[in-house]
């Protein structure tokens, strides 16, 4: 039985694997940064499945969650809303290989979160 919930739990990180997402914060309280006030703050997170204690990306397509592939949809974002300056705040990297032990160190949960500002 045990089996059977560990398989069906890795099958469900496989299919919600690529998942990303984005905030924007524009209420700052009429403050600012060191280089001028910025336009927004913006959070993006990548949640993806790796192998082996979640070092290496299964697939592109399957998902990557590594700093580059986040620090590239914070960027890509920027661009997107006509924003050519970003500074990062902060960046995270959570690797869940002991959730499940055995189970989660081949197929380890990673999410890496970066947070910044974003000028134009």
């Amino acid at each position: 039985m045990r089996s059977f919930f560990c398989y069906i739990l890795i099958l469900s990180f496989l299919v919600t694997t690529s998942c990303t997402s984005t905030k924007h914060i524009t209420n700052f309280n009429e403050t600012s940064t060191p280089v001028g006030k910025p336009k927004y703050y913006q959070t993006t997170s990548n949640m993806a499945v790796h192998f082996f204690f979640g070092i290496v990306p299964i697939h592109e397509v399957l998902g990557n969650s590594s700093f580059e592939k986040t620090l590239e949809d914070f960027t890509a974002d920027a661009v997107k809303n006509e924003n050519n300056k970003v500074h990062i705040i902060h960046r995270e990297t959570v690797r869940y290989w002991y959730v499940l032990f055995p189970v989660t160190a081949i197929f380890t949960p990673v999410t890496t979160e970066i947070t910044g500002f974003v000028q134009e």
